[in-house]
């Protein structure tokens, strides 16, 4: 059974990659506008769930100052 879940997530991953390849160019600009944003926010996400988990004294104010500099890095270069 693991041999068949292996193939299955390898027929719908390869099929999807073609799908979103070809349906890429034809969205609109401000659907890319909320994919870009989308890109972004959903590491954000997951690395402060992880630091919540944990519950670190003085991890998310320590990570959210350094994702501020890294936006404003990626902004101005």
């Amino acid at each position: 059974t693991y041999s068949i879940y292996v193939v299955f997530i390898f027929i719908f991953l390869l099929t999807g990659t073609f799908l979103l390849v070809l349906i890429y160019p034809l969205l609109s600009d401000s659907v890319i506008t909320a994919l870009t944003y989308a890109y972004f926010f959903i590491p954000l996400l997951g690395v402060s769930v992880a630091l919540s988990t944990i519950e670190m004294r003085g991890t998310i104010p320590v990570f959210s100052g350094l994702f501020l500099v890294f936006i404003l890095m990626m902004q101005i270069f």
